[in-house]
């Protein structure tokens, strides 16, 4: 039984790395710019999650990463990448692989949209259309000034991609959401009133100047990383450049 209880304790506890992959928001225009920056002013206020991340599009949602290996050098965050250094190497490789081959392009963020959640509301931009399948959602497709595309379709068929190759790697259970809606979290609101204030906030925001929206660059891909229960930010580990025209 002490033998036992003595091999017990010499096994380190599972400690546990959070990885997801993103796009940080890049504005293009100096106009952009400072829509982004009252973005931030909102945020600042109303999300939670405003000290953890920059702007940004979620593509490939937290997955985690577990080490049984004790701290060695006393920086639990490095200690954890270098126990899974395998894996995130895998990780790497992929999409890196699959970033190489998605072109890098524009994105108009123009919709301010909300979904429910148990505690609260959250309110986020949308670039067009949403959802491809929905058939109250205007079947048109944006375009800049110089004519280029800068709808929702490239950043979805990224995220397809990745998912694809990165989902037999990190695992994690299929979301149960067929169609994946590209948005930026704006805040949360714990009531209507506050809801509607939020929202109509981020409308003005994206109206500022006359323009109607946000236009940023999709050019890389970001590969976040951070202690499990750490309430400190994510660091960024690496980006994946997107094919250039």
């Amino acid at each position: 039984m002490a033998s036992f209880i003595a091999t017990a304790r010499s096994v380190a506890p599972t400690r546990e790395l959070v990885g997801v992959l993103v796009v940080l928001l890049s504005p293009r225009t100096a106009s952009d710019r400072r829509r982004y920056d009252a973005l931030q002013q909102l945020r600042r206020e109303h999300d939670s999650a405003y000290p953890r991340w920059l702007p940004h599009i979620t593509l490939i949602p937290p997955f985690i990463l577990s080490s049984h290996q004790p701290i060695s050098t006393g920086d639990a965050f490095n200690d954890l990448v270098s126990s899974n250094a395998e894996k995130l190497d895998r990780i790497k490789q992929v999409a890196a692989e699959v970033c190489a081959r998605c072109r890098a392009h524009a994105l108009l963020l123009d919709q301010v949209a909300t979904f429910p959640l148990r505690a609260y509301t959250n309110v986020h931009l949308r670039p067009t259309p949403t959802n491809f399948t929905d058939r109250s959602t205007p079947a048109r497709s944006q375009a800049s000034s110089a004519g280029e595309d800068t709808s929702s379709r490239r950043i979805v068929q990224l995220q397809t991609e990745l998912k694809q190759a990165l989902l037999p790697i990190v695992g994690g259970a299929r979301s149960r959401r067929q169609v994946w809606k590209p948005h930026v979290s704006v805040g949360q609101a714990s009531n209507r009133r506050e809801t509607w204030q939020l929202c109509n906030a981020a409308e003005n925001i994206l109206s500022d100047d006359g323009e109607a929206g946000m236009t940023c660059e999709v050019h890389s891909v970001q590969l976040m990383l951070k202690p499990k229960r750490d309430p400190g930010p994510y660091h960024l580990r690496q980006s994946f450049p997107l094919a250039r025209e």
